[in-house]
């Protein structure tokens, strides 16, 4: 198995790229536990998604070719301590946060879905290539850059995610991208009043019990006003929770629009494990476009993702052509400290 240790040392580097390189000419499938780029503060390590249906991700560093792997483990140097393991990205598109020590992951973020007239349900995209590379001055970012499709009806050439440095308390994560009709599609329409025909990006968790759960409650903004004078407009909004109950169904009634871009799938506890309230804060679409939406599955299995809870795409048309431009998605992934949250009306 080829494993390269740790090292901050540019020429080191340098040379494992180039030899990586060599290698994944020769063999596009490195082998698992591969260290693809190590710098004073982020290391990312390319490794098997032992989950089922597991999806390659060509991989560069810098543009050089290092190989495909199905999952790709983030770690950060936190208070130049040593590197620990804070976020993983799957080929099959599923993207997973967590804080620093003592790093519990909860939920996973996936990116766009909907469902099809014809093929039914489509989950989020696949990832299959991506670049990776540091940026910036002092604080150093880790970029993502590469293709995402979800080999049925749309795919994006410019899918980029933005990893911020995680403190204690948070860490974030921007992904863009701009998707394109691959085939002519049609989006069914039979869910629209329950907000459950395209997904501009998804939360998913488990919910068993009170006793039993990554995440127990959602929270949202409500715009409840607003209105218009000569010179100004003024808008008024109310927090609206639900908490979980393990029943089937949907937990919003009446889904409204967001009166701010920011959902929220909330641990209000850090029990039974510390795992991480999760946020989605939409940019494009704009929150006004954007209507929250959650459904729950009864379960009585602790690692089934059995909730989740998605932003849902008011403009999507009910047919897109093939070549037809769909939209450009904005939005921020965001992990932090679970804790109870302050909400106006509760259900």
């Amino acid at each position: 198995m080829l494993l390269v240790h740790y090292r901050s040392y540019k020429s080191f580097h340098v040379v494992v790229i180039a030899f990586l390189g060599l290698f994944a000419v020769l063999n596009p499938k490195i082998l698992a536990d591969t260290n693809l780029l190590t710098t004073a503060s982020w290391v990312v390590v390319g490794t098997d998604d032992t989950g089922t249906n597991a999806s390659d991700i060509i991989m560069t560093v810098d543009g050089h070719a290092v190989g495909s792997f199905s999952e790709l483990s983030v770690s950060y140097n936190v208070g130049d301590t040593g590197v620990v393991v804070v976020g993983t990205i799957k080929g099959t598109g599923e993207i997973l946060l967590a804080l620093p020590p003592p790093g519990v992951f909860g939920g996973s973020f996936y990116t766009t879905g909907y469902w099809d007239c014809d093929a039914g349900f489509v989950p989020g995209l696949s990832i299959t290539e991506l670049d990776v590379r540091e940026r910036g001055g002092r604080v150093k970012e880790l970029v993502f850059k590469g293709k995402v499709s979800n080999f049925v009806s749309m795919a994006a050439k410019d899918f980029t995610i933005t990893m911020y440095p995680p403190t204690l308390d948070s860490f974030r994560a921007n992904v863009t991208y701009t998707l394109v009709a691959t085939t002519n599609f049609c989006i069914d329409q039979v869910t629209h009043t329950n907000q459950d025909d395209f997904e501009v990006a998804r939360m998913a968790s488990n919910y068993v019990s009170t006793n039993v759960n990554e995440n127990d409650e959602t929270r949202y903004i409500k715009q409840t006003a607003h209105d218009c004078y000569v010179y100004f407009c003024t808008t008024r909004t109310k927090s609206y929770c639900n908490t979980f109950t393990n029943a089937d169904g949907f937990v919003i009634d009446d889904p409204p629009r967001l009166g701010q871009s920011v959902v929220n799938f909330v641990h209000t506890e850090d029990l039974p494990a510390e795992t991480p309230t999760l946020t989605i804060r939409f940019v494009t679409p704009p929150s006004g476009r954007i209507r929250p939406q959650c459904y729950l599955t009864p379960s009585t299995d602790p690692t089934a993702q059995n909730v989740s809870l998605w932003g849902n795409w008011i403009d999507a048309r009910p047919r897109y052509r093939n070549r037809q431009r769909i939209s450009r998605f904005s939005y921020t992934l965001e992990v932090d400290s679970p804790q109870a949250v302050p909400c106006d009306f509760t259900d």
